[in-house]
């Protein structure tokens, strides 16, 4: 039993990581063969891992809770987090914040942040079931158990790396069930 499962080793499921009380027990499921595959190739392998302005209007979801997590938890507060890990960085066309050298350099933070942390690699999601107090998540290894489930496998914008619909899947299913 894990206090909480993460689907999706990439740029979100790795940074929720930084949240959580290092003491939970953690396990990050991840369908491709390495972490973080996306952020690697991001931003011609700089990633842009944020822009000088972003407001909770930039993205479509409940405003409310937007608005409380960006009070505390916005693009300078990553800026700040970065910084204290020695990531250099640069602002391109005065809106947009990439590695100075390599993506590599921030995979190696949420990797150096996640050391706790359980991984699964090439590990695919099948299915999430709710029992209860618990998620159940059936995968091609294995079945797990935990008290949370964090969704963080991100669209299917690239499939050609391996990106999956297993959000979209879950997320309908739960929307019924709820």
């Amino acid at each position: 039993m894990y206090d909480n499962i993460v689907i999706g080793g990439g740029a979100s499921g790795l940074s929720f990581v930084t949240f959580i009380n290092k003491k939970q027990k953690t396990l990050i499921l991840e369908q491709n063969e390495k972490l973080g595959k996306k952020l690697l190739i991001s931003g011609g392998g700089r990633c842009n891992f944020t822009n000088k302005k972003i407001t909770p209007k930039d993205y479509y979801a409940d405003a409310a809770f937007l608005t409380s997590l960006f009070r505390k938890y916005d693009n300078k507060w990553l800026l700040d987090f970065l910084l204290q890990h020695n990531l250099e960085y640069s602002l391109k066309n005065g809106v947009q914040y990439f590695c100075k050298k390599s993506s590599k350099e921030i995979l190696a933070i949420w990797l150096k942040e996640a050391k706790k942390v359980e991984f699964k690699l090439n590990c695919k999601v099948l299915d999430v079931q709710k029992s209860n107090d618990f998620f159940m998540v059936i995968s091609s290894c294995g079945t797990f158990r935990s008290k949370r489930l964090i969704v963080a496998s991100g669209g299917i914008s690239y499939p050609q790396i391996g990106v999956s619909d297993i959000a979209k899947t879950i997320a309908e299913k739960f929307y019924i069930q709820f």
